[in-house]
């Protein structure tokens, strides 16, 4: 029997339909299982982690030394059993910072998109996120910050698609385009030093604070306890961008290894839940020895140790060519003194420039910059309410400090003098103090300071505040 071609393109049309509907079927929960290979659990703590925490749990706000910096010992993840497929818990609401309605900050998302090419997107909020941007800063130096480069864009929806792509030879473009969840199945038996005096969690709830570690102190006892992260190791050439349904998208359990690799793009995630229960039991993001690196438009929060840790004392190799711009660190946490998180970001033997960030009720490391071949450039960065100190350079680090706000937080700019006594700190006039931060205790000046070498665009203190409000963390982009 003859079949009419209008029979055939319906039969074409269909089959596309039904192909399409299949691929899109295809939801994190069908991702390969994990390798399931195990890595090393820390067991040897941090020293210069018991030294911050030492000080961040008295009552008043400490006003000793930082304590030991840098430390070589990385909280690493046993990666035992299957990661989860998809981040279904709502955000807590003792948890909050990001834009409303966003998936990547813990809302609904969008309903109704558009789509370009298949790609959904929402209206521009004013913050004009782009695609096509580039890094200001250290990461714009020396041939520039490009990750993956021209690399066809792949379009990630699952925890193996991520996980396999981002460690992989190849230069890589990732869109990722459904929130993930690497959490494993919990492993117990973990070894901790618990406190043996608590303290406010800042809601009249008592916590101990226990620390990933074999080894106690006197004022500790040793215990166990459970952990769940998956640590993503990320090579070389990689750009990863936070699509979702156009304002970004969300990991949940993993933390970040970007180690010693160079061009390395993170943009528009939100990044959390990595064993917050527990100290020194997994970082945000790490990198240690790496070259040209841009982390942007990021939300940090509910994570155990570094949100973003950069380099070490011991680690000599440089970490250079790296920014961070628009991250939202939330420092808001259940599980430590205060509700504050302590170790925010720490940043030793590195070039960085940070610019228009806001450490949003954190405690300590704002960060804490540390030996002689530190260059670190801040400009246009909002602090809030931070407990125990903003930024301090010691053991002879060097920081540029520029037409920042610092609102309610202690210790704004803190020279310290340890090491060989040569850690320097220089400011511009446009820096903004107000409430708590408004009086002269810690607001530092002194020692050498390198010129940045490169032009940069600068707004006032009280523009970038409106700026890092409004833009910071995961935003609609095209």
């Amino acid at each position: 029997m003859a079949i009419h071609p209008e029979h055939v393109r319906i039969l074409l049309v269909s089959a596309l339909i039904a192909t399409a509907a299949c691929r899109d079927s295809q939801s994190p929960s069908s991702a390969p299982a994990s390798s399931g290979a195990v890595e090393p659990e820390n067991t040897a703590g941090r020293p210069e982690n018991n030294a911050d925490r030492a000080a961040n749990r008295s009552p008043a706000v400490a006003t000793g030394s930082a304590g030991k910096s840098g430390s070589g010992v990385r909280a690493e993840s046993g990666a035992a059993g299957n990661p989860r497929s998809v981040d279904t818990a709502p955000r807590s609401a003792g948890i909050s910072g990001g834009g409303a309605g966003s998936a990547a900050n813990g809302g609904a998302g969008a309903a109704g998109f558009a789509a370009v090419d298949g790609m959904p997107t929402e209206p521009d909020n004013g913050c004009d996120v782009r695609l096509t941007d580039t890094p200001e800063g250290f990461a714009a130096q020396d041939g520039g910050t490009v990750g993956g480069g021209d690399a066809a864009p792949i379009r990630v929806t699952t925890t193996a698609q991520l996980e396999m792509y981002l460690g992989d030879a190849e230069p890589r473009v990732l869109h990722l385009m459904s929130d993930l969840d690497f959490r494993t199945d919990k492993r117990t038996g973990v070894q901790v030093c618990v406190d043996n005096k608590s303290c406010d969690n800042g809601k009249g709830e008592q916590v101990d604070e226990p620390r990933v570690s074999a080894t106690c102190g006197m004022d500790e006892h040793a215990a166990t306890s459970d952990r769940n992260e998956k640590t993503i190791h990320v090579a070389s050439h990689k750009t990863l961008i936070g699509i979702g349904t156009g304002k970004g998208a969300a990991v949940r359990g993993a933390s970040f290894d970007i180690g010693d690799s160079q061009q390395v793009i993170f943009r528009n995630l939100r990044i959390f839940d990595v064993n917050p229960h527990l100290v020194e039991a997994g970082d945000g993001i790490t990198l240690q020895g790496s070259r040209h690196v841009w982390l942007d438009h990021l939300l940090l929060e509910q994570i155990s140790d570094g949100l973003v840790d950069i380099g070490s004392a011991e680690h000599t190799a440089l970490d250079k060519n790296v920014t961070l711009s628009f991250i939202h660190f939330n420092g808001r946490t259940d599980h430590q003194c205060d509700g504050k998180h302590h170790f925010v970001n720490a940043v030793d033997n590195s070039e960085v420039t940070y610019h228009h960030n806001w450490y949003d009720n954190c405690s300590g490391r704002n960060p804490k910059i540390g030996q002689a071949n530190s260059k670190v450039h801040l400009y246009n960065n909002y602090w809030l309410d931070v407990s125990y100190f903003c930024i301090t350079a010691q053991t002879d680090s060097q920081a540029r400090v520029e037409s920042n706000f610092f609102e309610n937080s202690q210790k704004p700019h803190w020279l310290q003098t340890d090491g060989n006594g040569k850690a320097g700190i220089a400011i511009d006039s446009g820096n903004m103090y107000e409430g708590a931060s408004s009086g002269k205790t810690n607001r530092d000046i002194g020692g050498t300071v390198f010129a940045v070498p490169y032009a940069y665009n600068k707004q006032s203190a009280v523009e970038a505040k409106a700026a890092v409000m409004k833009c910071s963390g995961p935003q609609p982009i095209r």
